[in-house]
């Protein structure tokens, strides 16, 4: 192997070594944006294994049998300006249903 073929194997060995740290750099950024999505589907799934999560899922069932999906699809615009002023009144509610004991059988 003559030496200009040796020089054209170290530039190109050095190209790819920094194309390979430029792709790492971009495959960390990627897997911060994932993992931030990630921590928020956690966080949603941890909230609604919770007691006030469960609260809202049977309510939010019980709404869509009572009034109907087509109704609750026109009037959840108003549900969700309100839902502020709600959230701290079924926080207190789920609260007190986890502390309180269970009904004694028999």
């Amino acid at each position: 192997m003559n030496l200009h073929a040796g020089a054209q194997l170290v530039a190109r060995k050095e190209l790819l070594v920094l194309r390979s740290a430029v792709l790492r750099a971009g495959l960390q950024q990627e897997g911060e944006v994932i993992g931030q999505k990630l921590r928020f589907v956690d966080r949603s799934v941890a909230y609604l294994r919770s007691g006030t999560g469960r609260i809202v899922i049977v309510g939010g069932a019980v709404l869509v049998l009572l009034v109907g999906p087509r109704r609750l699809l026109r009037i959840a615009p108003r549900m969700l300006i309100a839902w502020p002023a709600v959230r701290p009144l079924v926080w207190r509610y789920a609260r007190g249903a986890l502390l309180s004991e269970p009904p004694a059988i028999g």
